[in-house]
């Protein structure tokens, strides 16, 4: 009599995303996405992508995100076994002058703007999780500040540039950006 062995089926049981850019992405850029499913050696790995706003950012079958207009979208994975998915907010931005203020959930007021001297943001609520980030008219970061507080300054001299900068805040999974303007003192 013969035996037949049954293999024990692994089941999914959660999907996270890494490589999650915690920067703002320019029109044109594309940005590989990496999915991680638990357990890795589940014996159904497939993942689907999808794009909350395809005409701002589309998002191909390996997670692979295509910037297309200024705004912000949700990417979402999720998986064909259990259902369980999980998601990531990317914002993208034209060229630094047209860059206008977006916010995905995250109340936040920058001022003075134009500035020369000190620059403070002031949140609606304490965050032990946000992060503040500047980037200049070449899309560097030049500037990167973990925020916990209801009103943060920053010493805009001591970054020793002027024109026009994006200023990113990262909660979570929440983001927004603010333009603002650097004069000369």
């Amino acid at each position: 009599m013969c035996r037949q062995c049954k293999k024990k089926i692994i089941p999914v049981y959660g999907v996270t995303i890494g490589n999650c850019p915690n920067f703002i992405l320019q029109i044109g850029d594309t940005h590989q996405l990496v999915v991680n499913v638990a357990p890795p050696d589940a014996d159904d790995l497939e993942v689907a992508w999808k794009s909350s706003n395809p005409s701002i950012a589309t998002v191909n079958d390996s997670g692979l995100v295509s910037a297309l207009t200024q705004g912000s979208v949700k990417i979402t994975v999720s998986t064909n076994d259990g259902g369980y998915s999980n998601s990531c907010n990317i914002g993208v931005m034209g060229t630094t002058s047209a860059i206008e203020n977006y916010q995905i959930n995250n109340p936040v007021k920058i001022y003075p703007n134009p500035t020369s001297d000190k620059l403070y943001v002031e949140f609606s609520e304490i965050d032990v999780n946000r992060k503040i980030m500047i980037y200049n008219n070449l899309g560097q970061l030049i500037y990167q500040e973990n925020a916990c507080g209801l009103i943060e300054q920053i010493d805009i001299k001591k970054l020793k540039t002027t024109g026009v900068l994006a200023v990113q805040i990262n909660s979570g999974q929440n983001c927004s950006v603010h333009k603002i303007c650097v004069r000369e003192n």
